[in-house]
């Protein structure tokens, strides 16, 4: 089903909505949206974020917050998997007596 465009939430979605947060957690967005059914992930998440009590809030951007801070870190010290893209385009070209490519 499309998402909704401009269509007013209702009462009833709200209550649907907080219900869904509680049940699958705040950051599920995308399962929240196929249980509310013509909502998208983005309405959902702009939805609870405008209504959702402050302190609601503030836990899951500290949450999030977390998230964020672990990503990097989780590639220190990581080798290249892969050659740089340059020394493979550079192999086989023709080069001068100096070693530059010839065009």
């Amino acid at each position: 089903m499309q998402p909704a465009k401009h269509r007013p939430w209702t009462p009833a979605e709200d209550v649907k909505l907080f219900d869904l947060v509680e049940k699958l957690g705040a950051g599920k967005w995308s399962q929240i949206a196929k249980e509310m059914g013509d909502r998208s992930d983005n309405q959902c998440y702009r939805r609870w974020k405008n209504k959702a009590p402050p302190e609601l809030l503030i836990k899951y951007k500290e949450k999030v917050a977390v998230k964020r801070e672990r990503i990097p870190g989780n590639f220190v010290g990581r080798k290249r998997s892969r050659p740089d893209i340059e020394s493979i385009l550079d192999e086989g070209l023709p080069r001068d007596d100096s070693g530059k490519i010839c065009v």
